[in-house]
C-alpha cells in the first residue's frame, strides 16, 4: 500500500469535478482550423491535461503552462519568429509584434502571459492551481490563437 500513500486527492475536493465535466468545458473553447498545426497541437494537450485534472489535481498548472506555450509558439507563427528564438519578453519588444496584434493581445501577452508563463516556467517551489484559475488560462489563450489565426 505505500505506493498509494502518495496518491493525490485534491481533486476530489471539488464537488463535481469529473473528466467528463471538464470534457464537455472545454469542447467549447474557441478553435478554428487557420490555426497552425503546431500550436493546435499544444492547445489540445493543454485540454487533455486540463480535464486530466479530474484525476491527477497537478494537471492544473501544467493545463495553464502548456496553454501559455501554445500562445507563445502562435505569437511566433504570427510574428515570423520560428527561427530566431528570441525569449517571449524580447519577442514583445519587436515593434513587428506590437503591429501584429490588436492593443489588448498585445496587454495580454505583456501583462499576462509573460510574466505567468516566466513563473510557471521558473519555478521556486511547486504551484498548484484550482481549477477556477487555471481554466481562464486554457480558455483566455484558444481566444486569442483563434483571433490570431481566424478562418477565412
Amino acid at each position: 500500500m505505500e505506493e498509494f500513500e502518495d496518491i493525490d486527492r485534491r481533486s476530489s475536493l471539488f464537488v463535481g469535478l469529473t473528466s467528463e465535466a471538464l470534457a464537455q468545458h472545454v469542447a467549447s473553447y474557441t478553435r478554428t482550423d487557420a490555426t497552425p498545426r503546431s500550436v493546435s497541437t499544444l492547445l489540445a494537450e493543454a485540454r487533455r491535461t486540463f480535464v486530466g485534472a479530474a484525476a491527477c489535481y497537478d494537471n492544473f498548472a501544467s493545463s495553464a503552462f502548456k496553454s501559455l506555450q501554445a500562445a507563445e509558439l502562435a505569437l511566433r507563427e504570427r510574428v515570423g519568429g520560428t527561427e530566431r528564438r528570441l525569449t517571449l519578453g524580447a519577442l514583445l519588444q519587436q515593434p513587428t509584434t506590437a503591429e501584429a496584434l490588436t492593443p489588448d493581445q498585445f496587454a495580454w501577452f505583456q501583462e499576462f502571459a509573460l510574466p505567468f508563463r516566466n513563473r510557471l516556467a521558473h519555478p521556486d517551489e511547486s504551484i498548484a492551481f484550482t481549477p477556477g484559475m487555471a481554466e481562464p488560462f486554457v480558455r483566455t489563450a484558444h481566444e486569442i490563437v483563434a483571433a490570431m489565426f481566424p478562418d477565412a
